[in-house]
């Protein structure tokens, strides 16, 4: 396990999710009370707050909440996401990809 929290927080580390660089800790990709093991394949490096706001939810279930956070949207609940949409609301950019899933579509690291 050191060995992972090494690799994982080298000096250019960043949350997966925000891209923040503080407050950095490991976040089950597949949440462990979802059946998600400890192996590096499984970890990524997230800061506090988007730890605590995925928390036991899985990429797809979170993905509304942090890009939220990332791009500085409030916080909608899945009622006022679905008002959003019926009244022709853009809000594509809350559904797209979160940022470690871009940072693969572009190549980048």
């Amino acid at each position: 396990m050191a060995r992972i929290e090494t690799e994982l927080f080298s000096s250019d580390a960043r949350c997966s999710y925000c891209g923040e660089w503080r407050q950095l800790q490991r976040d089950h990709i597949i949440p462990r009370c979802k059946g998600g093991s400890d192996d590096k394949s499984n970890i990524a490096v997230s800061c506090w707050p988007c730890n605590r706001l995925k928390s036991g939810l899985s990429l797809d279930e979170a993905r509304l909440l942090l890009n939220q956070r990332r791009f500085g949207w409030p916080r909608f609940n899945l009622e006022q996401v679905k008002w959003l949409k019926q009244n022709n609301f853009d809000i594509s950019l809350l559904e797209g990809p979160l940022l470690f899933e871009e940072d693969c579509l572009t190549g980048r690291k």
